[in-house]
Parts: C-alpha cells; structure tokens; sequence
C-alpha cells in the first residue's frame, strides 16, 4: 500500500483557470501552473491522522443500461487544501 502511495501521489499539478460561457459553451483559460513533488508517506498518514487530509469513499449506483440499480464503486478520493499543500509536497521547479 505505502508504495502504491508513494506512486499516485509522486507529483501534483495544480493548475488556476477562469471560466466563462461563451452561447452556453464553457470554456477554461489555464491561469496559473504550479508542480508539486511528494514529500514522504508518514507525512501523508500524519496530515491523514489529523484531519488535514480528508478521505472519500466514491461511491454510485448506475442510472441506465442493464446494470440500472447496481453499485458501482469510483475509488478512493483525497483532499486537501491549498494553503496546506506545502505540508505534503515541496514546490517543484521543471523550468528554471
């Protein structure tokens, strides 16, 4: 488990855009771009253990086709707030 953590969480990009509708079409407009790199996974079960992070179970039921009424599961989500990103990554400069 911990390597597939180190793994899925290696590198972050967070990314600013604005958006607006254009005759009901949305468009993005990529603002800003920051890289992340990972820091270490005690960190992460740290953050975890102390609400910095917080844990989603994703889960749904099918709407149509054969499997109507049927569980569907989407994985696990973390989240994490920006001010607190600096806790579990370090900025990463690919271009200097």
């Amino acid at each position: 488990m911990i390597s597939a953590i180190n793994r899925k969480l290696k590198y972050l990009a967070f990314v600013k855009y604005e958006k607006k509708y254009i005759e009901e079409q949305k468009y993005f407009k990529y603002t800003k771009i920051k890289f992340y790199k990972f820091k270490r996974v005690e960190t992460f079960f740290k953050l975890l253990e102390n609400g910095t992070i917080r844990l989603y179970i994703c889960l749904g039921v099918y709407k149509s086709n054969y499997k109507v009424g049927k569980e569907h599961d989407h994985g696990i989500r973390f989240d994490i707030k920006e001010c607190d990103l600096n806790m579990l990554y370090d900025e990463y400069n690919i271009i200097d």
